[in-house]
């Protein structure tokens, strides 16, 4: 992982994936994109700041971990 923020489209799949550490905007709202992109430019952006400590504080789930959950899913179905 290499700890930079993102601005992700607000679509399902991305908060599948990053769950609550990107900021999402609607992809269509243009103006929307341009402003948090120039915040986040900015050295003291708090959104900035904010991401980068949801990102700090992420674990990324080991092999193991990642097919225990699977397991646990699976085994759910039945």
């Amino acid at each position: 992982m290499l700890g930079l923020p993102v601005l992700a489209s607000d679509l399902p799949v991305f908060h599948e994936i990053a769950s609550d550490i990107p900021d999402y905007l609607d992809p269509l709202d243009g103006p929307g994109w341009l402003t948090r992109i120039r915040s986040y430019a900015r050295a003291d952006s708090i959104e900035r700041a904010s991401q980068i400590a949801r990102i700090e504080r992420f674990h990324a789930p080991t092999w193991a971990e990642h097919f225990e959950r699977i397991d646990g899913f699976l085994e759910s179905l039945r």
